[in-house]
Order: C-alpha cells, then sequence, then structure tokens
C-alpha cells in the first residue's frame, strides 16, 4: 500500500511492484519487441534508481536496490514507472501470489508457445512456473496435459490445475522419459516445456516431440554447450 503522495501516486491505494517496467516512451518500449525498458534498464542492474543513487542507508552507508523493487523489506522506494496500481475489487491475500513465476509460465503457453486447442502438451517440473503453463495450457485447450516430476506428492494439485497425465521419471524403469512420451503421444508432443531449472532435464523435453516441432528457435544453434548456459 502506497502512503507517500508523490507526482503520480496517492494515498492509500494498493499497488504492485514490477521488475520488468514500461516507461512507453523509450525506443524499446515504443518498438513493440521488447520490455527491457531502456529508462530504468541501465541502473536496475547496477541496484541503483533511476538516477543513479540509491534511497537506502545502514549505519552511513548506501544499501543497494534489488531488482528494482526491493520487496524483501517492510517499506521501499521505487520509480514511480515500476508499481501498478490493483483494483480494490481484487482480494490481497490472492493478488499477493501473482508473481512473475505466474506470468512466465501462462504466457510461455499461451502468448509465446500460442499451444493450439486439441494438441499434447508436456511440462516438466511442477512448481509455480510449471502449474503456470498447465493454466495456460487448460485456457488455450489442450487435448493432453501431461505434467513430468520426480515428486509424487505434486500430482495432485497439478491434476487440480488441468493435469490429464502424471509421470514420475524415475520410475520407469530402463525407459527414457522422452522415449515415454513419445508412446504415450503417438510420436511425440506437440509442445513441451521445461520448468526445473535443471540443466540435466534441459534436452529431455526437446526430444520428447517430434522433429521440426516447436519453436522457431529451437533448432538455432547458439555456440554454446548446456553447462555455459548454467553458469549464464
Amino acid at each position: 500500500m502506497a502512503d507517500t503522495v508523490g507526482k503520480t501516486i496517492t494515498c492509500k491505494i494498493f499497488l504492485t511492484s514490477c521488475s520488468t517496467p514500461e516507461c512507453r516512451e523509450c525506443k524499446f518500449c515504443k518498438s513493440g519487441k521488447t520490455n527491457l525498458c531502456g529508462k530504468i534498464r541501465a541502473t536496475q542492474g547496477k541496484g541503483v534508481m533511476p538516477d543513479g543513487t540509491s534511497r537506502f542507508k545502514c549505519r552511513g552507508k548506501d544499501l543497494l536496490h534489488f531488482m528494482g523493487t526491493s520487496t524483501f523489506s517492510q517499506y521501499t522506494v521505487v520509480a514511480d514507472i515500476s508499481v501498478v496500481a490493483v483494483t480494490d475489487k481484487a482480494p490481497m491475500d490472492r493478488t499477493c501470489l501473482l508473481g512473475c513465476g505466474i506470468t512466465t509460465g501462462y504466457g510461455a503457453a499461451v502468448v509465446t508457445a500460442k499451444v493450439e486447442e486439441g494438441s499434447t502438451v508436456a511440462v516438466f517440473g511442477a512448481g509455480c512456473v510449471g502449474l503456470s503453463v498447465i493454466q495456460g495450457a487448460v485456457k488455450n485447450k489442450a487435448g493432453k496435459i501431461i505434467v513430468v516430476d520426480v515428486n509424487d506428492s505434486k500430482e495432485s494439485w497439478s491434476r487440480k490445475f488441468g493435469a490429464t497425465d502424471f509421470v514420475n521419471p524415475t520410475k520407469l524403469g530402463n525407459k527414457s522419459i522422452q522415449e515415454h512420451l513419445i508412446e504415450m503421444t503417438d510420436g511425440g508432443c506437440d509442445y513441451t516445456f521445461d520448468c526445473t531449472g535443471n540443466v540435466g532435464v534441459m534436452r529431455a523435453p526437446s526430444r520428447g516431440m517430434p522433429q521440426g516441432m516447436g519453436s522457431e528457435y529451437r533448432h538455432r544453434r547458439c555456440g554454446c554447450r548446456t553447462r555455459d548456459l548454467h553458469q549464464t
């Protein structure tokens, strides 16, 4: 809740902070191709405000801001473009759960992959991001949504969110998960999503798809090994 009056922020309104804000005025915001706003990106990565200074101090020394939001503190100071007003009709005890993991997963299915009606989808990892992918796939009316996770306790929540199948790859014996997915889907999944962040898993989703399927970016070579991707 905002309790300080500024030029565009009034007192006692509910806000949500955003680590990837848009000023809607710079070259990047106007391009429609990226949300890496030039007004704030250069300084945010350095832990300071757009004017290059910090608003936090401890024992007389400056403290750096975190991701332009610094929401681990009870109070914070952010740029005006880094907050969005939340309607008072939205229940705050639920709105507070709408973090980056939800928009990442939901957007991956609905906006980036554009999952099609009746298609088969495999989701590796049933954490916040994975569950959000499931929601996006359900919204786009996917025909089969297969969740892959080594934790059996994730199955009930996966199915509550809309998964049709759940597979624990550690219980497949000598069969690989990609082989199992190909058998389950008559040749491979239409869409697969890695939501684990585990470099040892990253190759499995693409190998569970038939050749020629997926995003146009999937087959481009970037000149680095999986280990290098993890380090960056």
